[in-house]
């Protein structure tokens, strides 16, 4: 279960505070997606969009478009 600053407006997982493990409690989100988003959050810094994600092999285009309604960016 996420609280608090993990949360966004209806309960929307913030992937700029989440771990792998918070991730992969997620039903659409695997490890090497979970970690393939923490690992691009630590070089790169705080995420705004899922857009980096468009070329990375761990995602297809609906991959990205069906978890685009179940996270934010706060």
């Amino acid at each position: 279960r996420l609280v608090g600053s993990e949360m966004c407006i209806r309960d929307s997982i913030n992937l700029n505070r989440v771990g792998i493990e918070r991730l992969r409690n997620h039903p659409y989100i695997n490890f090497y997606q979970a970690k393939a988003l923490v690992e691009y959050r630590k070089k790169k810094g705080m995420l705004h969009n899922l857009k980096p994600f468009a070329l990375h092999e761990e995602f297809t285009e609906s991959d990205l478009e069906r978890l685009s309604r179940y996270v934010c960016f706060e």
